[in-house]
């Protein structure tokens, strides 16, 4: 009896002395919103082959000591889109300029980075856009005048005197323009989570993707900017007028390139949203809509994009989106982006149609040395082409675009233009004007052309 009153004492005293140790212990609280990826260390130990028997040098094991396990490095990712740039097998992913020179350097399906000042002239397309970009970012002319009477309250004088234009073709650009309350309370929160040092989730739930909503999609149930003669009016909606935009914006930071697509030499990568066509809303939707089902049947993917996403199988892909917290550096973004880029190419490459341009208008097709000589000659489409993208990092958003060589499989990615930042008001329609060149550059430019060169009926007859 007294032995087991002993025993009883004993293991109190060590349940008393382990919550003791427990309660000096740090309180690492991991968020939710992280995403923990495990690398395997050596254990604290050396591990011994069950059969070997102990030798009497060797103590023996105290039955009330603590069991342990080997230890386990935990890292937290902050970005879920870079979890995926970890290697496998306990080893630490290169540096991103590593990564970018060793991309660079690869024989084939290089990734090259270059600043934007270097455009070709083969580019005029990428050089107008980019023009509009800088002039979007200097602050210059980039909202119409219809706006300033419910706007300019909320803009510091300076500022005021140069945003609005006056008849020019942006006026009729796609998308909305956010009421200033709206954007005021947006640029509020931004500054409150920079203060609070928030990860990148919260970023991207409270503003980067609020933000790309307030100009892609209606606004249900609020007042809403509408066009007009040179005046901005304000209404609600009615029960009933809300329908989903051609050009519209998805979270796919679960969204991985699949292999056969990606460069080779390229780890997966993944991007955080995704500008893309939603062919529900075109028009000639019953005709796409059968095109779209053909084409998926033929892509290793199952889908229309170089990602096996589910939310993405029918969605043609426009424009990636990479986005960081503040201060989590652009090389890695860059890294991102331009192997998400790459594959986008490659898919496009993979499955564009290099047919005579009657059968891309729908007459027949005729198999001859003639055809085949001016197959050869003719310039892939792809050439004249470029996908636009954006790196987003806390407050700033800048513009970046990538172009394809046909040659030798290249990619190049062109970085970048500060567009416009969530510091200010003023700076916050600067990012407005910017998405609403890219929802038209998505609706206008790279829907037509990839419902003629890639979605093509009677696939079979292409080369």
């Amino acid at each position: 009896m007294m032995q087991s009153v002993s025993l009883q004492s004993r293991h109190a005293s060590m349940q008393e002395g382990i919550i003791s140790w427990l309660e000096l212990c740090p309180n690492f609280a991991i968020p939710i919103d992280h995403e923990m990826e495990m690398l395997h260390g050596d254990p604290q130990t050396p591990t011994h082959s069950p059969k070997k028997r102990k030798g009497a040098h060797e103590q023996a094991v105290d039955p009330n000591q603590t069991p342990t396990q080997a230890l386990v490095n935990y890292r937290l990712t902050d970005s879920a889109s870079d979890a995926s740039s970890l290697t496998s097998g306990g080893s630490r992913a290169s540096s991103p300029s590593k990564t970018k020179e060793s991309l660079a350097n690869a024989p084939q399906d290089a990734i090259r980075f270059h600043t934007i000042s270097d455009i070709p002239q083969t580019h005029p397309q990428a050089a107008r856009i980019v023009r509009e970009m800088r002039n979007i970012g200097k602050g210059r002319s980039f909202l119409p005048a219809r706006v300033r009477r419910l706007v300019e309250p909320f803009l510091d004088p300076d500022d005021a005197a140069f945003v609005f234009h006056e008849n020019r073709g942006a006026d009729s650009l796609p998308g909305n323009i956010p009421p200033p309350e709206v954007l005021q309370s947006l640029v509020h929160r931004a500054a409150r989570l920079e203060a609070l040092n928030a990860i990148e989730a919260s970023w991207n739930e409270e503003i980067h993707h609020r933000l790309m909503q307030l100009v892609l999609r209606p606004y249900p149930n609020e007042e809403l900017v509408l066009p007009g003669d040179n005046k901005m009016e304000m209404r609600h909606r009615p029960p009933g007028e809300i329908h989903d935009p051609l050009v519209d914006v998805l979270n796919a930071t679960s969204a991985d390139t699949y292999y056969p697509y990606r460069p080779s030499h390229a780890l997966p990568k993944k991007v955080d949203y995704i500008i893309f066509i939603n062919p529900e809303s075109d028009p000639g939707r019953e005709s796409v809509r059968t095109r779209l089902l053909e084409f998926a049947r033929l892509t290793h993917t199952g889908t229309v994009n170089p990602t096996t996403y589910p939310s993405l199988t029918q969605l043609p892909i426009a424009v990636p989106i990479e986005t960081k917290k503040p201060g989590a550096g652009s090389a890695k973004a860059d890294v991102q982006a331009g192997v998400w880029h790459a594959s986008q190419w490659k898919f496009l490459n993979t499955h564009l149609c290099r047919s005579s341009p009657s059968l891309r208008d729908g007459e027949a097709f005729s198999s001859t040395d003639a055809h085949s000589a001016q197959l050869e000659d003719s310039p892939n489409p792809l050439s004249s082409l470029f996908i636009p993208g954006l790196i987003v990092e806390g407050h700033d958003w800048r513009f970046i675009f990538s172009t394809w060589d046909s040659t030798d499989g290249t990619t190049t990615v062109w970085g970048n233009v500060l567009i416009g930042t969530t510091r200010t008001i003023v700076e916050a329609y600067q990012v407005v004007a910017a998405l609403q060149v890219l929802i038209d550059w998505a609706q206008n430019t790279y829907w037509p052309f990839f419902q003629k060169e890639i979605l093509i009926m009677g696939r079979e007859r292409c080369v």
